[in-house]
């Protein structure tokens, strides 16, 4: 079991490259039709939130809400509607641990990015390449977890985010591939994190610029 769980350096933060999106070719997955039929689902059911070019929004994950079924188990998601593209812009999805006591718990995220017609463009996760995890802490113990996508010429077209987390790994300790981070610095962490479908989550657009800030 501790080989499953993430050390954190007391300073908190892992620093990390300029990330972009994960460009997805023309084969879409099969596990990806999935989740285009989730996004398809909320788009129906008016369940879509609204981000401008320069704000932020915080998307409801609860272990209540509808479960939707995946490849990697059952999820609450979200799905947000981007700004038309008019020049680069970034997005932070950033998500806190939450819970008192010893054992607290985190919404861990995955995410794809979809196009107008629901094509997948670009994606991140623990279990799919893209941009790696910024992981932050306090005294040795996981505060937010968070990933900074870039939407630019590459992948203008983009239109949606669908945000979810990996159900079959639910009650578990948060672990993370060293891959998907960079330069990890290692610490004893203090209090136990489980992953959770409850969610403290908050999504921040704003303007691109050229130094990950």
């Amino acid at each position: 079991m501790l080989k499953r769980t993430l050390l954190l350096g007391l300073l908190g933060l892992v620093a990390l490259s300029r990330p972009s999106f994960t460009q997805v070719n023309e084969s879409t997955r099969p596990d990806q039709d999935t989740y285009v039929g989730i996004a398809r689902q909320l788009v129906d059911k008016g369940v879509v939130l609204d981000i401008e070019a320069k704000g932020k929004v915080k998307p409801s994950f609860k272990k209540e809400d509808p479960l939707f079924s995946t490849p990697a188990g059952r999820s609450p998601a979200a799905l947000l509607r981007l700004p038309e593209f008019q020049a680069p812009y970034r997005i932070t999805v950033k998500s806190s641990r939450h819970g008192m006591g010893l054992t607290t718990e985190i919404f861990f995220p995955s995410g794809i990015l979809l196009d107008a017609d629901f094509k997948p463009v670009g994606e991140f996760g623990e279990d799919r390449q893209g941009p790696p995890y910024m992981i932050e802490g306090k005294l040795g113990s996981l505060e937010n977890v968070k990933v900074v996508l870039t939407v630019d010429d590459n992948n203008k077209q983009a239109r949606y985010l669908l945000l979810f987390t990996r159900g079959d790994l639910i009650g578990e300790p948060v672990s993370v591939d060293k891959g998907l981070v960079s330069k990890p610095v290692i610490a004893v962490m203090r209090a136990k994190v489980e992953r959770s479908l409850d969610g403290k989550v908050e999504v921040r657009s704003e303007e691109h610029t050229s130094e990950l800030q």
